[in-house]
């Protein structure tokens, strides 16, 4: 803290210690902004390769830096990029002009703005009120992105989770492809697909997803109160034999595509609306109250349907092997409800039940098929279950 003294007319001594906040605020920026061009005037830790290419003992931009590029340019960070407040990497051009191979740790911060294909060998951070243009990718790095931050461009790790802060946006799909979870803050905005092969995916409240949510063999879904999704949900690929995960909607929500798992519990808040069908093999179904089902609710193996009052199924409700169901008060089944193993069914009397449609329960597996099988090699397989 800056102390300045300042003569007071009237004070017996004449001198008083008064915080000046402008002097404050000019220690706190830096003295200067470091422009930095490739090629042209390199950071100290960078040397050239070959034409277009660079290679760097560490990056360390401070809060202002500028980095440019002039030419389609690859920097290899033999250790951490550090990018300070503010900075701007490439900020005028595009992402095919910068490739960014960071071995260690990519740290960049609030305000900051980055224009580049990011291969990080570890975690990549994104600062608060930040953006980048370009793909993200990482091994077994977590990719961590602030609040009101942006990215266009995919996101993907082989291995670690995703996680996306509150009112971010993110234009591109996000992708763990052997184990990873996703998490997606509340009040954001995801334009692209996110699928995982064996993590959970996790989007808070509000947020606006225009894509599909996919686990491939492992993971649950969890969807917060008042968010929506313009495709489908599953925790399977091709909605039949593999695949485990309960799925959970929360209240107010709205999905317009179909909601599956092969193994787990669906269930559905109130008030919220599934324009397609329901659909597990092995798990239970709940429909809370005042939500719209607009296709079939069905179970194969086993799992019990209950459909609270004042719910509205376009479809059939069906247990195929044994499961009971239950529809509550002033709720209407335009199709059937039929228990064809196993099971009680309980309809209460004001209650309106139609007779069986053409939404049958077999055709869903076929329907919901969104994804082909995933190959997983043998080494990828023990990596998988070693973690677990």
């Amino acid at each position: 803290m800056l102390n300045v003294q300042i003569n007071l007319p009237g004070s017996q001594r004449g001198w008083r210690n008064v915080l000046c906040p402008v002097a404050l605020l000019m220690l706190a920026l830096p003295a200067y902004s470091a422009s930095y061009a490739f090629p042209g005037n390199l950071p100290k830790s960078c040397l050239a390769n070959t034409s277009g290419t660079y290679v760097c003992n560490g990056l360390t931009l401070e809060a202002g830096d500028t980095l440019a590029v002039a030419a389609p340019t690859t920097i290899t960070v033999n250790g951490d990029l550090k990018a300070g407040m503010a900075s701007k990497i490439n900020a005028s051009g595009t992402p095919s002009k910068l490739t960014l191979v960071v071995i260690g740790i990519s740290a960049i911060g609030d305000n900051a703005t980055t224009t580049a294909n990011i291969t990080g060998g570890g975690a990549v951070t994104l600062g608060d009120n930040s953006t980048i243009t370009g793909n993200i990718t990482t091994a077994t790095g977590v990719v961590n992105i602030g609040q009101k931050s942006a990215v266009v461009g995919a996101i993907t790790t082989s291995s670690a989770a995703i996680n996306i802060g509150d009112y971010s946006t993110i234009i591109g799909p996000m992708t763990t492809k052997l184990a990873g979870v996703v998490t997606v803050g509340n009040d954001a905005n995801i334009i692209g697909d996110i699928t995982t092969a064996s993590g959970a995916i996790n989007i808070g409240q509000r947020t606006k997803l225009e894509g599909s949510i996919t686990t491939l063999l492992a993971g649950a879904i969890t969807i917060g109160v008042g968010s929506s999704v313009t495709g489908n949900i599953a925790t399977t690929y091709q909605g039949s034999t593999v695949g485990a995960g309960a799925i959970t909607i929360g209240g107010n929500v709205q999905v317009s595509g179909a909601v599956t798992t092969n193994t787990g519990a669906i269930t559905v808040g109130n008030a919220s609306v599934v324009v397609s069908s329901i659909r597990t093999n092995d798990g239970a179904i709940t429909v809370g109250g005042t939500s719209a089902i607009g296709g079939s609710a069905c179970t194969g193996n086993s799992g019990a349907i209950t459909i609270g009052d004042n719910v509205t199924i376009g479809g059939n409700v069906e247990t195929r092997l044994a499961g009971a169901i239950t529809v509550g008060d002033k709720s209407t089944v335009a199709g059937g409800v039929t228990v064809t193993g196993a099971g009680a069914k309980t309809v209460a009397v004001t209650a309106e039940v139609g007779t069986t449609n053409s939404v049958s329960c077999d055709s869903l597996i076929a329907a919901v098929g969104l994804k082909p099988a995933p190959t997983i090699k043998s080494r990828q397989w023990r990596q998988l279950f070693m973690r677990q």
